[in-house]
């Protein structure tokens, strides 16, 4: 019998041509439009970026660099043994190292062939590559003006004013160009102490990376619209009066119609994938990088949201008592929880407050996950908890959908 209800519904669903449109069109029309939008203005705000030092010199040279730096970021977390773990899950958006050896190195700068010391820039796998490379840029800048005054190096003008970043030089050297002998050499060897990198070896995220994702989330939420709509149809024709005269418990109706609708879901987000790894490039955007990712993980994590969004359907299909109703409060509440969850707003960009509430939507556990996956390259055991979340989530939706039946038919 739950094969008949499977194969009613999948019927259902091929005569509903407008209705399966709207499920695949729609987000697929997010991606492209949002993608290709934003993809030059989806930027953090360094500020609020989370970061940590590690001083490993611990001279006075490194004290007033690393002093100088958080005058333009905010304070860094405390030091932790394992930062580097940190870093590779997004806990952190990056580590700033200054080596051993640092100030002994500008100490004999003039004389000395070796690079002992440096500064190691390490941001997260995950961490916008316009953002990374304005850090660098940034902290490169600082350790240059901080070198050539600790060094008391005297280079042309026209360098000085290529690197003062942070802070003005003074006047302009009249004997800059007789002096000039030799800067740039000096120049490539400051620069060289200044070493950016990123963990995992990570593609350069943008805004496909966070569309993609969060669009096909949405899309796969947005299944409410189809189900509230049958399920109110199905009741005014008295299709659910005949299904309990046969003896079908509402468990068994429910599961009739969460199977096939999730493997609609499936297939939308499928769909959803594709057109961000091959579609999007031809029309000018960034390739939303899969090649590499943990399939066993993003498998899991695109099963657990379409459980979790087809359960939530149902739930509010068995509440809605008209089409006007179904029209109205399924659509509205996939807005507000996209709203909340950092799908329209990315969540990084919004006050403490908003990530906090940000944190309580279905739909930013999915996003996370989906970004861990695809961004930090996570394993299964990594994006546990984001599916376990969403996995009690759709438990929970189904049980409370279970009851509004039988209190509806008792």
């Amino acid at each position: 019998m739950l094969l008949a209800l499977i194969l009613k519904e999948l019927h259902v669903l091929r005569r509903d041509l407008y209705g399966l449109a709207a499920i695949f069109l729609l987000p697929a029309a997010f991606i492209i439009i949002m993608s290709l939008a934003l993809q030059d203005v989806y930027r953090p705000k360094l500020n609020t970026l989370k970061w940590v030092l590690i001083d490993n010199d611990r001279t006075d040279f490194s004290l007033r660099l690393a002093k100088h730096w958080q005058d333009f970021q905010q304070e860094p977390e405390a030091k932790v043994e394992d930062w580097r773990s940190q870093l590779a899950t997004g806990q952190l958006d990056y580590a700033i190292i200054i080596e051993r050896g640092t100030q002994e190195y500008l100490d004999n700068l003039v004389t000395a062939n070796d690079t002992s010391g440096g500064i190691k820039f390490i941001g997260e796998p995950g961490l916008d590559f316009a953002v990374f490379q304005a850090l660098t840029s940034q902290l490169r800048g600082l350790w240059l003006e901080h070198a050539i005054k600790s060094s008391n190096l005297e280079l042309p003008t026209i360098v000085r004013q290529n690197i003062d970043i942070v802070d003005d030089f003074g006047a302009a050297d009249e004997n800059a160009n007789d002096r000039g002998q030799g800067a740039s050499e000096l120049m490539d060897r400051l620069n060289t102490m200044v070493e950016g990198q990123r963990l995992g070896g990570a593609v350069n995220p943008s805004a496909v990376q966070h569309n993609v994702p969060a669009w096909l989330i949405f899309g796969m939420f947005f299944v409410v619209t189809s189900i509230t709509g049958l399920l109110v149809e199905e009741r005014s024709h008295g299709t659910f009066a005949r299904l309990r005269s046969l003896g079908l418990s509402s468990g068994v109706i429910l599961l009739g119609k969460l199977i096939p609708f999730v493997v609609v879901n499936l297939f939308q987000a499928a769909i959803m994938l594709a057109i961000g790894r091959y579609l999007l490039p031809l029309l000018g955007g960034e390739a939303l990088v899969i090649d590499d990712v943990h399939w066993l993980a993003l498998c899991t994590m695109l099963f657990s949201i379409s459980f979790a969004a087809t359960s939530l359907a149902l739930w509010i299909a068995t509440l809605v008592t008209s089409q006007t109703q179904a029209a109205a409060i399924g659509p509205a509440v996939n807005v507000l929880l996209a709203a909340l969850g950092g799908i329209m707003v990315p969540s990084f960009v919004m006050p403490d407050v908003m990530q906090s509430i940000a944190g309580l939507s279905p739909m930013n556990w999915a996003l996370e996950g989906l970004l861990d996956i695809l961004i930090r390259k996570a394993s299964f055991v990594e994006v546990a908890f984001e599916v376990g979340k969403l996995t009690l989530f759709g438990v929970l939706c189904l049980v409370l959908a279970q009851l509004a039946l039988r209190k509806k038919y008792s």
